[in-house]
């Protein structure tokens, strides 16, 4: 039995059969034309030819607003669970609860960075500098245990008594 004629005289299409709707499907997924004719074994002007149709611009738009229609949808629900989640974030962030129990300090951080990603602000911000800024030498080490010597002493961590230093715990 011989092939049901889907193209005009002049070539168009006048109605998409089985194998149109797949390289319909496939257009609207992403693929090129080089990728289905490739995947389907026919030729890339006859995938290209198939494409530019009218009739095959029609069923990919009308394709594309019934996807439009459901991103709307999705967004909609989206903006609807927004307030309650912020609350939600906000109960974590400031008491470290989640409906009253507990939330573990490891989970409170994830979310905390994951909400500064979302928000712009980079987890792992990238810190630059100078090409020496790797290198510490011997001065800067005793300078900041000096200053850290310092600052014990004046918290009253450390208490001197003549030429000896004796660490006092403080419980804190």
């Amino acid at each position: 039995m011989g092939r049901v004629a889907t193209t005009s005289d002049n070539g168009k299409l006048k109605e998409l059969n089985e194998r149109h709707h797949v390289i319909k499907r496939m257009l609207f997924l992403g693929r090129t034309p080089t990728e289905i004719s490739r995947v389907l074994g026919v030729t890339t002007q006859m995938i290209s030819n198939v494409k530019n149709s009218g009739l095959m611009q029609v069923a990919l738009g009308r394709l594309q607003g019934e996807a439009d229609v459901d991103v709307v949808k999705v967004e909609q629900r989206i903006q609807q669970l927004l307030s309650p989640s912020l609350d939600k974030l906000e109960e974590v962030v400031k008491f470290g609860t989640l409906d009253g129990e507990v939330v573990e300090v490891d989970s409170r951080l994830r979310v905390l960075q994951n909400s500064l990603g979302r928000g712009g602000f980079p987890t792992n911000p990238k810190i630059e500098g100078g090409k020496d800024d790797s290198k510490v030498g011997r001065t800067t080490i005793e300078k900041v245990k000096m200053r850290a010597f310092e600052l014990a002493k004046e918290s009253g961590q450390i208490v001197e008594l003549e030429s000896e230093s004796v660490t006092v715990e403080t419980g804190g």
